[in-house]
């Protein structure tokens, strides 16, 4: 919302009215937004409690994104969604990484009879910002994306996953196929030279320290996507344990009239 519509008038009626009618479709979108959005709410900043997002998504497990929106021409939009990178939350654990600004047709200003259906229909221009605040980067860096309110909803989307801790856990990816390569590398100086010629023949690759690094790359990759599968076990085993536990304790109670 531009910082002239702070002031009650038609324009800023207006843009509450959109807003909210585009909470609703984004609601819709995804299972998770049902009840992870808010609109035009004041107080969710703890440092900055009068300051009103247009639309913040709180989603679980997915870093807090701002939708920013203004009619056009939106000379103040990106102004505004760039003054929200790096604030927290309440209820979030990580600061804003990533905002949009959203430049809203003219035509759903002057036609508000059928909003829902406009917004549905209309093709927005939008871009997205990144970072924290100091240091911000803004996707496309000149002109504006423009696309239906699909399109939008997959921006959102993408903004929901944090740079940040795509590069950490790719560092920590980076790192630990190193030290398991450095691991087979001391293996194969010791003297178990087989090792690293057997890594070369199921890869079909020449043995070394590229194909090792493959090597590693792929069984971590195997552990990443196992490990919930595992958990998932050990939980319908632990379940399992608990309806034999149940049973013996209704036995001992039928037997001796107590459960312990």
């Amino acid at each position: 919302m531009s910082k002239n519509d702070q002031m009650i008038g038609k324009s800023n009626t207006n843009e509450i009215v959109f807003n909210g009618y585009l909470a609703e479709i984004l609601r819709t979108k995804h299972p998770l937004w049902r009840n992870a959005l808010s609109v035009e709410q004041t107080g969710v900043f703890r440092d900055h409690p009068r300051l009103r997002p247009d639309i913040l998504m709180l989603t679980p497990n997915a870093q807090p994104v701002i939708v920013e929106t203004e009619y056009v021409p939106g000379s103040t939009v990106e102004n505004d969604a760039r003054s929200r990178l790096g604030l927290v939350p309440l209820g979030a654990e990580h600061p804003i990484e990533q905002t949009i600004a959203v430049r809203i047709p003219d035509s759903l200003r002057h036609d508000q009879s059928h909003l829902a259906e406009g917004i549905s229909g209309a093709e927005f221009e939008y871009c997205l910002f990144s970072g924290d605040g100091s240091a911000v980067q803004r996707w496309p860096e000149r002109g504006w994306l423009k696309g239906d309110i699909d399109d939008l909803v997959r921006c959102m989307e993408h903004a929901m996953v944090s740079q940040r801790m795509v590069n950490e856990s790719m560092a920590i990816l980076e790192d630990g196929v190193r030290v398991a390569a450095n691991a087979i590398q001391d293996a194969v100086t010791l003297g178990f030279t087989d090792t690293e010629r057997n890594l070369g023949r199921i890869l079909n690759q020449l043995g070394g320290e590229q194909t090792t690094r493959m090597a590693m790359t792929i069984i971590a990759n195997a552990l990443t996507f196992h490990q919930p599968f595992l958990v998932f076990m050990i939980f319908l085993r632990f379940l399992r344990f608990n309806r034999i536990l149940q049973v013996l304790f209704e036995w001992r109670y039928w037997r001796y009239g107590r459960r312990f």
